[in-house]
């Protein structure tokens, strides 16, 4: 940081000069998670320069939410200031927002899987600051609730969908939107579905087999077409779950007491947990936040 003391009228006026090489930068892995001000829950300190540039998986973007904020109010926020780029630094990344003020700033998004926020204080008076957070949006599923069931009488699976964010779920008039249904034409042998799962971006869908002990693959769509995807599970496959960043699908075993991980192009297949387990049923993943 480069100081400036000029005296104007006998004032000491202090500018700041902060120069990129001079900013704090922080790179984040999105995921999601909390970003705050310096110091906080107390005062932001003066003279800081700090960059948060966020990076999300590929076919993803980022979403803000801005919980707490209380800055300096300056026009056109030329004293301390939260700056959002679309994108990572300002170096031709489009500008999303100039906050300052008590006001809490609206939701961003950005339009990839890059997004900066840069805070700025200047030499004079504090504030409580800001507590925003971040998460990864999927842009091909977006936030949606997924679920998938077999028909009792055609043994058909139907898939079905609902928006999950709770701002899009009701309708201008107040109702709960409808839900999008697609018929998929499987059939197998009467009770022989066992667990059912999609991925809904590569328009696949898995399903465990409890006669053939074997966890097969199907395309969604008019042109339906089936193969095996695993041979040589129990009978008891009771849950099957897509990572849909990378493909790779995971099932319970309630015989062996294991889930295993196979890779979507079926060069490999790994026993993820073995010890443990007592007959394991569902399961979900979280590739984003790195959960299962």
């Amino acid at each position: 940081m480069v100081y400036t003391t000029l005296l104007i009228a006998g004032v000491a006026y202090i500018f700041l000069a902060l120069q990129a090489v001079d900013a704090q930068i922080h790179n984040v892995s999105a995921g999601s998670g909390t970003i705050q001000s310096p110091n906080f829950p107390r005062w932001y300190p003066n003279l800081e320069l700090i960059e948060w540039r966020i990076q999300s998986p590929p076919n993803t973007h980022i979403r803000l939410r801005f919980l707490l904020f209380k800055l300096e109010e300056s026009d056109d926020c030329v004293a301390d200031a939260l700056f959002v780029y679309d994108g990572i630094g300002d170096s031709g990344s489009p500008f999303l927002g100039r906050f300052c003020g008590s006001g809490l700033p609206p939701m961003l998004e950005s339009s990839s899987s890059l997004m900066t926020v840069r805070f700025v204080s200047d030499f004079q008076e504090q504030y409580d600051g800001f507590v925003l957070t971040y998460e990864v949006v999927d842009d091909i599923l977006g936030s949606r609730i997924v679920w998938t069931e077999v028909h009792p009488d055609t043994e058909m699976v139907r898939l079905s969908s609902l928006g999950a964010d709770p701002l899009n779920m009701i309708t201008p008039e107040g109702t709960l939107q409808s839900t999008i249904t697609t018929e998929f034409h499987y059939r197998v042998s009467r009770g022989s579905w066992g667990a059912v799962a999609i991925n809904y971006g590569q328009q696949h869908i898995f399903w465990s087999d409890r006669g053939l002990k074997r966890i097969i693959a199907g395309t969604i769509g008019e042109n339906s077409r089936a193969r095996a995807f695993f041979e040589g599970t129990s009978d008891s496959v009771n849950g099957i779950a897509v990572d849909w960043l990378t493909g790779n699908v995971y099932w319970t075993d309630a015989v062996y007491d294991w889930i295993l991980l196979h890779s979507s192009d079926g060069s490999r297949y790994d026993i993820v947990v073995d010890e443990g387990l007592d007959q394991p049923g569902g399961i979900a993943v979280h590739p984003i936040r790195r959960l299962g």
